[in-house]
């Protein structure tokens, strides 16, 4: 899996194989659809020059996403990336730079 997006990720779950690339890329555009149902603009999640493109908030808030989906032994670890998906979503969300509308 090629994009800076999945990098990232990969090294926030701290992979090293490329077994489960299908995996993150599912889990990550999973993310970037709630972030847009939240209200956070589509070019935000998906902008056009790519991944390097995305800002460094959204590309933390998606890595989260992914992490709190992602199979853990420990059901907390998963709550805790969880919890802090929810708090950068509603951040993203209310700020006008992210909802496109400049305000």
């Amino acid at each position: 899996m090629a994009g800076e997006l999945a990098s990232y990720v990969k090294l926030v779950l701290r992979l090293s194989c490329d077994d489960l690339d299908r995996v993150v890329e599912v889990q990550s555009e999973a993310g970037r659809d709630d972030l847009v149902a939240s209200g956070v603009s589509e070019d935000a999640v998906r902008p056009e020059g790519g991944d390097g493109e995305m800002p460094p908030l959204v590309t933390h808030a998606l890595a989260c996403y992914v992490a709190a989906h992602f199979d853990r032994d420990d059901p907390r670890e998963s709550e805790r990336w969880w919890s802090a998906y929810e708090r950068l979503r509603a951040r993203l969300a209310m700020d006008g730079r992210y909802r496109g509308d400049g305000t």
